[in-house]
């Protein structure tokens, strides 16, 4: 299984970096000087996509962030016959020719990079070309077919490739069988919003600049080539779309529909009005209250407008209906009143993913329940946030919090966090949620540098030779970080700690409640816990619940 996932990345990396790339000549190609890959198509899962022209010196492919890496086949053609050249040294970030086997006429291509935590210049990780005909290969995994399903999804490797300067194909990697020419570099700009990971082609020497997508409660950065048309990035069908795409903040100047990149640049969307009091409650002071969905919806499009200090109460459950929304750019509190949130899929902004994308300094999270969410894949995952990242004289708090039902996925998985650093977690809970993750995977959180303390979980805990920790609470603990008196139904509740952290009085391992004793021989000496039987046990709201008045 592992050589089939490592050989499926691969060969994907190889059509991210071989996509078809465009040529800044005119109609006479005896004008170009060493070979190009010219045109390429590729299957995924039935689904067949192809590259367009983008501008006079590019191409772009789309191809939607769910997209899960599983059966595919690949053709490329090439400017002129050619033949491939070994690497001596690969460049990071580049494709590079491995092995030329001149006796079968076939040759193996590796990335020079890691995805994932994953050695991409591994022996197990090649993908195979042949020759076709004429200037045609058609490729695919070394080992074979990869028909075993694989939960990867293309934004995952297009994440990864995003962070190399030199994503493409390596210079002198092919050579003209004519006149003996080798290629130029080819590089690869991998672009993604909520909605497709868009890939665009082009030539070494091409000007390429910054486009900042304001979007409200998301922000896209993406890299353009000079000359091309502008992108406007597209939202998710469910959410409020944008009336139209300015060129300053006050909504003054529209884009043209005949702008191209030129300059390193912001645009921002400009939202309908969506009636709801919420709106109003923004640009005022003091608590804001979310009593609908409508509400709710203005949250999620505006949250990022809501200055640090003020807080956002809940005074009603709110179902989402199926709802999909990136991750909130937040940097208020929050006091859900013990009220639910349902029924809502949160997809990444930028490394992570769940409600919020990322808690800060001195925020407070407290009171909330979260039904039936999921959090999309991303670097760290969880239902409530994918990461916290605090500071030592305001540490972030999360109080009270309990997740119920739903999906979580990320290289760092939590069932409540994908990653926390220098918060108090404190009566929080998970149950029913299905797990799954790349690296580390967690009932609570995937990789902590914090104190957890008086939280359940019994979620099951994934098993797979990709993930090289699991923990009922924690899967890695680091760093002064502490995990004590939680409890959990896996058989440990911390999966590595580190020499300076601690995981002390945590009772793991038990199926259902026990007599009280049995908790306070293990240190659970607090009167927090309702010692119900079975799998309903919950937590003593007088003792749990906080209260910024208090």
């Amino acid at each position: 299984m592992k050589n089939r996932i490592l050989s499926l990345l691969m060969a994907f990396c190889l059509m991210l970096t071989l996509a078809p790339a465009a040529l800044a000549v005119e109609a006479d190609e005896t004008d170009v000087a060493s070979p190009y890959i010219t045109d390429m198509s590729f299957t995924i899962n039935g689904t067949t996509y192809v590259s367009e022209a983008y501008g006079s010196s590019a191409k772009k492919m789309s191809i939607p962030v769910g997209t899960v890496l599983d059966n595919f086949s690949m053709t490329l053609e090439t400017s002129e016959p050619v033949t491939f050249l070994e690497a001596d040294s690969p460049v990071e970030g580049c494709m590079y020719v491995r092995d030329v086997d001149t006796e079968n006429n076939s040759v193996d291509l590796n990335l020079k990079a890691n995805v994932s935590g994953i050695d991409m210049s591994s022996s197990l990780a090649s993908v195979t070309l042949e020759p076709s005909v004429g200037n045609t290969w058609v490729g695919g995994p070394k080992f074979g077919e990869a028909t075993s399903l694989v939960n990867i999804p293309i934004s995952a490797v297009a994440t990864a490739l995003r962070s190399y300067s030199a994503s493409g194909l390596q210079a002198g990697s092919m050579q003209s069988v004519a006149t003996g020419e080798t290629n130029a570099f080819q590089r690869i700009l991998c672009n993604q919003d909520n909605v497709h990971v868009v890939l665009i082609t082009c030539l070494e020497d091409t000007d390429v600049y910054t486009v900042t997508y304001d979007c409200g409660n998301a922000t896209y950065v993406w890299q353009l080539p000079a000359g091309a048309p502008m992108i406007k990035p597209t939202l998710p069908d469910d959410v409020t779309q944008p009336e139209g795409w300015y060129t300053d903040a006050d909504f003054t100047t529209p884009l043209s529909d005949d702008a191209v990149v030129t300059e390193n640049t912001t645009l921002y969307a400009k939202f309908p009005s969506s009636g709801s009091s919420f709106e109003e409650q923004i640009t005022g002071t003091g608590t804001l209250t979310i009593s609908s969905l409508a509400d709710f919806n203005v949250f999620a499009q505006r949250a990022s407008e809501i200055a640090a200090g003020r807080r956002v109460e809940l005074a009603a459950d709110i179902d989402c209906d199926g709802a999909s929304y990136t991750a909130l750019t937040f940097a208020g509190d929050f006091d859900g009143k013990g009220h639910t949130i349902s029924n809502a899929t949160f997809k990444a902004n930028g490394n992570n993913s769940g409600m919020f994308a990322t808690i800060g300094a001195g925020q407070k999270i407290v009171n909330l329940k979260l039904s039936g969410i999921t959090a999309e894949y991303a670097e760290n995952a969880g239902i409530l946030a994918g990461s916290i990242s605090a500071s030592g004289s305001a540490r972030a708090l999360i109080q009270n919090v309990q997740i119920r039902g739903g999906e979580v996925e990320g290289r760092n998985t939590g069932a409540l966090v994908g990653y926390t650093f220098l918060s108090d977690i404190k009566y929080c809970s998970s149950r029913d949620v299905a797990l799954s993750g790349l690296i580390n995977v967690g009932g609570i959180a995937g990789i902590s540098y914090s104190q957890i303390t008086y939280c359940y979980s019994i979620c099951d805990l994934p098993s797979s030779n990709f993930i090289r920790k699991t923990g009922g609470i924690v899967a890695k603990n680091l760093e002064a970080s502490n995990v004590e008196r939680c409890w959990c139904t896996a058989s440990t509740a911390v999966g590595q700690s580190g020499t300076d952290s601690a995981a002390s009085n945590n009772f793991t391992g038990v199926d259902q409640w026990t007599a009280a004793v049995d908790f306070e021989d293990e240190g659970f000496t607090q009167n927090c816990w309702a010692l119900d039987d079975g799998t309903d046990t919950s937590f003593n709201d007088s003792v749990v619940t906080y209260s910024f008045e208090s």
